[in-house]
């Protein structure tokens, strides 16, 4: 099994057909049957289900993928250190991140690096707090902006800040407040996001210790269709001001805050500490630090606070064996 083998692998699976793949790899379709018939003997395992909807990973073939990606990307991690000692940060740096968070730094990072490194492209990918972890610990990503409570054993934790959580519903769905409580969110209908999630936990907990039922209209695994939802006034729902700040100032939709210290979250900047930070991720680390902390000073980020020390290399956490 070699690093071509696992390329060749990879962009079959991604791609969901061969012929599909060998364009993309500038490679000969038989070629690169053969490759994949070598690997299969090779790992004496059937890696690929062939159909006439297309070719699909089967169940050995998914863990391969899975670690595969996370070898590719130390492959390439490796080269691009290697060749930072005699050029500027360049490279592919994917970074992962909930919508809400991205609504509101992403934009600003991709200009920054436009600006200064125009060598590092970036990915950006937008993923539940469900899924993150598993993305940076399998590799897929190179850097994360996630929710974390608690030390995660494989991980190398920098804070960024803490968040209120808000009641957001359209003008004239209830009656405006300056605080909700647990009680007075039981009589509006709710849109909530799906589970996992560590905000919709929160919430079951509260109407749970409360002996409350909420009204659930409906729920999605995505934050912008929650906000749509909320302005058309299917329903309130429960978001970050990251997630609704345009809207709110707008005047589409009101942010209320909740009674309790419950109703917040902690955001961490977090990457693998088995896979080594290229120049090129240090650079966006750091783009996203400084965005964050912009943000954070006039205000524009309303029930946030900082959580991130002087010193950031102080700051980061590493994740302690056991944990």
């Amino acid at each position: 099994m070699d690093l071509r083998q696992l390329r060749y692998f990879v962009s079959i699976v991604d791609s969901g057909s061969i012929t599909r793949a060998a364009d993309t790899l500038c490679v000969a379709q038989p070629a690169l049957s053969l490759a994949i018939k070598v690997l299969e003997q090779e790992l004496e395992v059937r890696l690929l289900s062939r159909s006439v909807q297309g070719v699909k990973a089967t169940t050995a073939g998914e863990l391969l993928y899975r670690h595969a990606m996370g070898i590719l990307r130390q492959a390439d991690n490796t080269r691009a250190l290697l060749a930072s000692q005699t050029l500027q940060p360049g490279g592919k740096v994917a970074v992962a991140m909930p919508h809400s968070t991205a609504h509101l730094i992403a934009s600003d990072v991709v200009e920054a690096l436009r600006r200064a490194y125009p060598s590092i492209s970036l990915e950006l990918i937008e993923s539940s707090s469900a899924d993150l972890q598993a993305m940076v610990l399998h590799g897929r990503v190179d850097l994360a902006v996630m929710v974390v409570d608690q030390p995660v054993r494989g991980l190398v934790q920098t804070p960024l800040l803490n968040e209120q959580i808000f009641a957001v519903y359209r003008p004239g769905l209830t009656e405006q407040k300056s605080v909700f409580t647990v009680a007075e969110l039981a009589k509006l209908p709710l849109v909530l996001i799906s589970q996992p999630n560590i905000v919709r936990t929160k919430l079951d907990q509260a109407f749970a210790a409360a002996q409350l039922n909420y009204q659930l209209v409906a729920t999605a695994n995505s934050t912008p269709l929650l906000v749509s939802w909320a302005e058309r006034g299917v329903g309130a729902t429960i978001l970050p001001w990251s997630a609704i700040h345009e809207q709110v100032v707008s005047g589409k939709l009101i942010a209320t805050p909740l009674a309790g210290d419950v109703w917040q979250r902690d955001l961490w900047l977090c990457h693998a500490d088995t896979l080594p930070l290229t120049p090129a991720a240090e650079v966006v680390q750091k783009l996203i630090i400084d965005e964050v902390k912009r943000r954070l000073a006039p205000s524009e980020w309303v029930g946030a606070r900082s959580l991130m020390p002087e010193d950031q290399h102080e700051g980061a956490r590493p994740s302690q064996p056991g944990s």
